[in-house]
């Protein structure tokens, strides 16, 4: 079974505001609101794909009931198992005027039992034939140490981890997962890299087998210890469509047991370059 893990849920919030002036009043003429934070997201693209997964993370306040209830009715394959905190559930705004401009309230630092209650839920959830997905940031001022109880444990039950932070947390934590997958800017400003494959081999360096590195309109990048491929992104699509799919099929290849290489990269975006005989 697939699970993911969402450190920092928040609830997406879409307005349309048309002719949008600063310091002036606008009506709202569309709204939308939506489940939010990387790892709900692969949650709901591996249910739109037909793949049963669980869902956890940290929930609290209205939002957090808003969200809880928009999993339910958006989704048919999650099974939602929640850690509830006292803290309100963040926002993300999303204006949109020809462009969109995003406001994203940053969460509340969490209380150490919280994260115990998550350590004791995966601990007691999880099996060894597992994969867990840890997606998106970590609440307020949360440091890398919060994260490392929850993967140790994971971990020691055996299962395998996709990890797709940011910061300090990617390199700090990175040890614990089997596939690292940054976007390109994350990656050089967490491991303070000057070219993509030295951050990644740095990464790598630190036990991951993967290192997959999203590069926006330039495509990906999967690094292992040994081999390095590209693969550019479709021109018909634009890749900010296709990149939430990423993690989602990182985590269905693995969990399928097929060679990311192939059964991943091929898929998504043509190849720059031949693959290397199996």
């Amino acid at each position: 079974m697939i699970w993911t893990f969402t450190p920092n849920p928040a609830l997406d919030i879409t307005w349309q505001a048309p002719d949008q002036t600063r310091g002036q009043v606008h009506r709202i003429t569309e709204y939308s609101q939506r489940p939010g934070g990387k790892g709900l997201n692969v949650s709901r693209v591996l249910d739109q794909l037909g793949v049963p997964n669980h869902a956890t993370g940290f929930l609290g306040g209205a939002t957090g009931t808003v969200i809880a209830s928009l999993m339910e009715e958006m989704t048919s394959l999650v099974t939602p198992e929640w850690v509830k905190v006292p803290f309100q559930t963040r926002r993300s705004i999303a204006m949109i005027d020809h462009t969109a401009t995003v406001y994203n309230e940053s969460g509340h630092a969490l209380d150490p039992d919280s994260w115990k209650q998550m350590v004791d839920l995966l601990g007691s959830r999880l099996s060894g034939d597992d994969l867990l997905v840890v997606s998106g940031s970590l609440p307020g001022s949360s440091t890398f140490e919060v994260l490392e109880p929850v993967l140790r444990r994971v971990r020691q039950i055996g299962c395998r981890i996709i990890l797709d932070t940011s910061g300090p947390s990617l390199v700090e934590c990175a040890a614990w997962a089997d596939v690292l997958k940054p976007n390109h800017l994350e990656l050089l400003e967490a491991t303070g890299a000057s070219s993509i494959e030295e951050g990644a081999r740095a990464l790598i360096e630190q036990g991951p087998s993967w290192v997959c590195v999203s590069r926006g309109e330039e495509g990906m990048d999967l690094f292992s210890r040994e081999s390095h491929w590209h693969a550019e992104a479709f021109r018909a699509t634009p890749p900010v469509l296709a990149m939430p799919a990423l993690p989602p099929s990182l985590a269905r290849s693995l969990r399928l047991g097929t060679t990311l290489s192939r059964r991943f990269l091929l898929p998504l975006s043509r190849p720059s370059q031949p693959l290397p005989p199996r």
